[in-house]
Order: structure tokens, then sequence, then C-alpha cells
């Protein structure tokens, strides 16, 4: 009887926090380590290593699907790569920012960063102005032209293959979920090690 009492209170934490949380949402929380529960066995830790393992691999593969995906629509543009359109949709989003900034947010090395700068800045869709708090950086603005080419983008994106394929909407928006508490959790892990060096 303690299994069940200690099953049903994890279900009311669950149905706290995701009031419209489903049977096969709330088993996945279980498994993903969202919830320890109190008689957790010696042998978690390990299984814990081994999903989060398995989980990297699945998102890595994940990204490359999308990166196939995308390639034919983003070499129609122009573009050399998805990163491209990622340092666009991250001027967008977060400019005026120096490029620093901008490889920080794209987790690029500096060098290859400014590479990928350079060719936007060529082009005309990216464009950099002086920073007047700090003489030595330019900040980096998203042209007219650029807007244009990214809002195309994000139109073509439409037609990609669905990379979320056979997941309902409930399952779609609890993914999401926990993809940005991964983010923000990374975040928050890769800005003490920056601290750190």
């Amino acid at each position: 009887m303690g299994k069940l009492v200690e099953l049903m209170g994890a279900w009311e934490k669950f149905t706290a926090a995701h009031p419209d949380g489903t049977l096969p949402e709330f088993g996945a929380w279980l498994a993903c380590g969202n919830d320890v529960l109190p008689d957790a066995t010696p042998d978690a830790a390990p299984m814990a290593q081994q999903l989060a393992l398995q989980a990297g691999y699945l998102l890595a593969k994940l990204n490359q699907y999308v990166a196939v995906y995308a390639k034919p629509l983003v070499r129609r543009h122009g573009l050399n790569s998805l990163d491209d359109f990622g340092y666009l949709a991250t001027v967008q989003q977060s400019g005026p920012l120096s490029k620093s900034r901008a490889c920080a947010l794209m987790l690029q090395e500096v060098t290859t960063g400014n590479d990928i700068i350079r060719r936007l800045v060529s082009r005309g869709l990216v464009r950099e102005t002086p920073d007047v708090q700090d003489r030595r950086q330019k900040l980096l603005h998203l042209t007219p032209e650029g807007a244009k080419l990214l809002f195309s983008l994000f139109e073509g994106f439409r037609e990609l293959p669905d990379v979320l394929g056979p997941l309902p909407l409930p399952e779609r928006r609890a993914l999401l979920d926990w993809l940005g508490q991964l983010d923000r959790h990374h975040q928050q892990v890769l800005a003490e090690m920056r601290r750190s060096v």
C-alpha cells in the first residue's frame, strides 16, 4: 500500500504543476527524473546517467534531422547552413548586440562565429555600428534585407517535414516545457563555467 500512496502523492504533485497533464505525460515526467520518489534505489544514479546519455544522443540526432530537412531551404536563400539562420535570428531577437555576445548565444567559438558574421555583413543582411559604451566593440543589427530573408526562412520552415512527427499537441507542449527547462539549466551551468575560467 505504501507504494500506491507514494504514486498518488507524485500524481498530486504532477497535476499541481501540469493541470492538463495526461497519464502518458505523468509516466514520462517520472521517468525523466522530474520527480524522484522517496524510495529511490542505489541504482537510480547510474540509470539517470544512462538515460541522460541516451537523451543526448537522440537530441543530437533530432538536430541532424532538422539540419538535413532545412539544408535545401537555407541554400535556396544563399546561406551556408542553419548557423547563418541562427545568427540572423539571434541578432533579430537580442540585438543590437556585440559579436562576442552573439557567439556566446549561439554556443560557438568566437573565430567560427566571426566568420559567419563577416559573411552576413558582406551580404548586407547584418550591419555593424560602433558601441558608444565600449569603443573597442561593434554592435550587430539586422538590416531590412536581413529581416526580409529571415521572414522568408520562417515561412519556408512551414514546408519542411514536421520534426515532432506523430506527437499530439499535449505531448508537444510537454516536450517544449522540458526543453525550456533544460535550456535554462544549461545556460546557468555554462555561465558558471565561464565565470570559473
